[in-house]
């Protein structure tokens, strides 16, 4: 879905966003040990863990741990 235009639901026929995302987002550190699942498929998500359950608000702190 990453290639397609939400209000024309139409595929980019030159690939974008991602042919520019490979330019930069590349697997890094210890992702790189597995080049052979992820590719040249740019890396744009996130991990993320639950610690504590709750309701999140617009203003809330949010504090990133490593």
């Amino acid at each position: 879905m990453t290639t397609v235009d939400p209000e024309t639901m139409e595929k980019d026929k030159e690939g974008e966003p991602l042919k520019s995302l490979k330019k930069f987002r590349q697997v890094q550190g210890r992702d790189k040990n597995h080049i052979d699942i992820y590719g040249d498929t740019p890396c744009v998500g996130m991990n993320t863990a639950v610690l504590k359950p709750g309701k999140i608000s617009v203003g809330d702190e949010i504090i990133l741990i490593e």
